[in-house]
C-alpha cells in the first residue's frame, strides 16, 4: 500500500504547474545583498531584484528586459550573472556563478544564484546542494528555502514524505521574506496536486496580497477557490486578470468551467470558450482542443474519453514535468523562469 501510494503521488505532482499563460514557476527571487562585492557596478545590482523572465520577454519585472540585456554584457560577473539569469540562459548563468565561486569562495549571493541557475537546468539536486550551503551561513534566505522545496517535489526518487517537506520550506520561505511570493506559488500549486484546495486558497491569497493582484497569484488562487465551491469568489479572480489582460485564454477558460460546474450556466460558459477560440491570442493548441472539448459537453456531444480528460484536468492546466523531462508544454514561453519577489508587473 504504501509504495502504490508514493507511485500514485509521484504520478501526480510530478508534472507540470502552471500558472499562466503555459508558465513555469521554478525558481526564487534574490535581493543580491552583502557578499564580497565590491565594485560600484556590483554594489549597483545589489539593489534588484531578479524576476520572472521567459525566453523571449520579460513577464514580471521590475526591470524590462533590455535592462538585463544590458547587465549581460557587464564586464563584472555579478551583474553579468545576474543578467543571464533573468534573461533565461540557464547553463551560462551556471558558468558565470562557479567562476565567481571560484574567486570568491563560499560568498552566499553567488552560491544562492548558482542554486537557482541549476533549478532553471532543471538539475534539482545539484542545486539543493547549494541551496543548502547558503542557507548554513543564511538560514533566512529565502531564495534558498525556496529552491529547497523545489528540490524536495522535483528531485529524483522523491516520496510522499518529500513533497510534505517541500510544503515546510516554501512556508518558511515565506515567513523569512516579506515581498517573497514565489514560494507561495509553488507552494499552493503543490497544496492543489496534494488534494487540499483550501491550503492552497490561503496561499495564493497571500501572494496576491504580496503582489498586489498580479496575474500568477490571482489564477492560482481563482482555480483554488472553484475547487473549494467558492464559485462566486473564483469568478471575481479570473474577471480580475481579464480586467488587466484582456482574453487572457486561461482565465476565459476557467471562467467557462465556474459558470459551467458552478452554476449550471451554459450559454454563459459557451460565451467564454466562444470568445477564447476567437481570440489571436489564443496560441496553446492543448488549451484550444479543451476548450472545444468543453464545448461539446455543454451540447451533449463530448465522447466518454473527452469527459474523463476534462474532469482529470478541469482547471486547464499542464501539470509539471518529472526531473529530466526536457519536452515543453503548450506555449512556447514556457521556459524556466526566476520567479518575482517585489513588484510584478504585468507586461
Amino acid at each position: 500500500m504504501k509504495k502504490a501510494t508514493t507511485e500514485f503521488f509521484a504520478k501526480n505532482v510530478a508534472r507540470y504547474v502552471v500558472v499562466t499563460s503555459a508558465l513555469v514557476w521554478t525558481t526564487a527571487c534574490t535581493t543580491l545583498q552583502g557578499g564580497s562585492s565590491k565594485a560600484a557596478s556590483e554594489r549597483s545590482v545589489s539593489e534588484t531584484v531578479l524576476t520572472q523572465v521567459s525566453r523571449k520577454e520579460a513577464l514580471v519585472s521590475r526591470h524590462d528586459r533590455s535592462y538585463w540585456l544590458d547587465m549581460r554584457q557587464s564586464k563584472k560577473l555579478m551583474p553579468k550573472l545576474a543578467g543571464a539569469l533573468a534573461t533565461g540562459e540557464g547553463e551560462a548563468s551556471v558558468q558565470l556563478a562557479k567562476a565567481y565561486l571560484a574567486k570568491n569562495p563560499g560568498d552566499v549571493p553567488a552560491m544562492t544564484l548558482l542554486a537557482q541557475a541549476l533549478a532553471m537546468t532543471r538539475n534539482y539536486d545539484l542545486a539543493d546542494y547549494y541551496a543548502m550551503l547558503a542557507l548554513k551561513k543564511e538560514p533566512g534566505n529565502a531564495a534558498a528555502l525556496n529552491i529547497r522545496g523545489l528540490a524536495m517535489m522535483l528531485g529524483s526518487n522523491r516520496t510522499v514524505l518529500d513533497y510534505h517537506k517541500a510544503q515546510n520550506y516554501f512556508r518558511q520561505a515565506l515567513d523569512a521574506e516579506p515581498s517573497h511570493v514565489a514560494a507561495g506559488l509553488n507552494g499552493g500549486h503543490l497544496a492543489l496536486e496534494l488534494g487540499n484546495p483550501e491550503a492552497a486558497s490561503a496561499l495564493f491569497q497571500q501572494v496576491v496580497q504580496r503582489c498586489g493582484d498580479c496575474t500568477p497569484g490571482l489564477m492560482g488562487w481563482g482555480v483554488a477557490l472553484s475547487r473549494t465551491g467558492k464559485h462566486g469568489e473564483a469568478a471575481s479572480a479570473f474577471e480580475k486578470v481579464l480586467a488587466k489582460s484582456q482574453n487572457n485564454p486561461r482565465a476565459l477558460y476557467n471562467l467557462a468551467l465556474v459558470y459551467k460546474n458552478g452554476y449550471n450556466d451554459g450559454k454563459r460558459a459557451e460565451g467564454y470558450l466562444h470568445t477564447l477560440l476567437d481570440s489571436s491570442r489564443t496560441k496553446d493548441v492543448a488549451l484550444r482542443e479543451k476548450a472545444q472539448t468543453v464545448l461539446r459537453m455543454i451540447k451533449g456531444e463530448a465522447a466518454r474519453e473527452e469527459r474523463t480528460m476534462i474532469a482529470d484536468d478541469d482547471d486547464g492546466t499542464s501539470k509539471i514535468p518529472a526531473a529530466g523531462d526536457t519536452k515543453s508544454s503548450g506555449d512556447e514561453r514556457d521556459a524556466e523562469l526566476l520567479m518575482t519577489g517585489a513588484e510584478m508587473e504585468d507586461k
